[in-house]
């Protein structure tokens, strides 16, 4: 499994866990494969999206509670996002 989030960020899986990863404009020499940095192994979907509030709110311009809080709310939104395809096909249940 391989699905896009945003940019250059995919979360992938075994059947151990959730990887999430960076593919990056690079490719290795040798392999001629493109070059990934793995942003963390996760055991739960909670996880990651744990960590991509932590990326997204790292990466915010927010200089007072109020912008952290509007970006927040717009982080809740984008997440829904993500998982409305699931919840409107009944993929899951």
């Amino acid at each position: 499994m391989k699905i896009h989030i945003r940019k250059n960020l995919y979360l992938e899986a075994d059947q151990f866990q959730f990887i999430l990863r960076e593919h990056m404009d690079t490719f290795d020499k040798r392999s001629g494969r493109q070059k990934t940095k793995t942003i963390g192994y996760y055991t739960s979907l909670s996880g990651v999206v744990n960590k991509l509030i932590r990326l997204n709110l790292a990466e915010c311009d927010a200089t007072n509670l109020k912008e952290m809080r509007e970006e927040m709310q717009r982080l809740q939104v984008w997440i829904k996002g993500l998982f409305a395809d699931i919840e409107a096909t009944g993929v899951g249940d």
